[in-house]
């Protein structure tokens, strides 16, 4: 399987952090990676003092944008939290280590 990381620098104009993403996903997606991963905070990033951005259902912008992006790749969509991976990561790693502990 040939993964991808999208790096951007996040601001708090969700359009252009869209857009960014987008080039990300796509340019990953030509070169053949099957796994697109994003930063938390691909979407928006808060500036000091900023409300903070209002949050949205199954049919919000970033659900619909994310959906939009899958369906053109043919590719399922999984949206994971941080705790997630990371145990998913640990229990992945712990059979390793048993087995191999050198």
């Amino acid at each position: 399987m040939r993964a991808a990381i999208v790096q951007l620098s996040s601001s708090d104009d969700l359009a252009r952090n869209l857009d960014q993403t987008r080039a990300g996903v796509v340019e990953a997606a030509t070169a053949g990676a099957e796994l697109v991963a994003l930063p938390e905070n691909f979407a928006f990033m808060r500036r000091e003092g900023s409300p903070f951005p209002c949050a949205q259902g199954p049919g919000g912008e970033l659900v619909v944008f994310l959906s939009d992006l899958a369906a053109e790749f043919g590719t399922p969509l999984y949206i994971y939290d941080e705790a997630t991976i990371r145990a998913n990561c640990r229990a992945y790693l712990q059979p390793l280590r048993d087995r191999y502990p050198n």
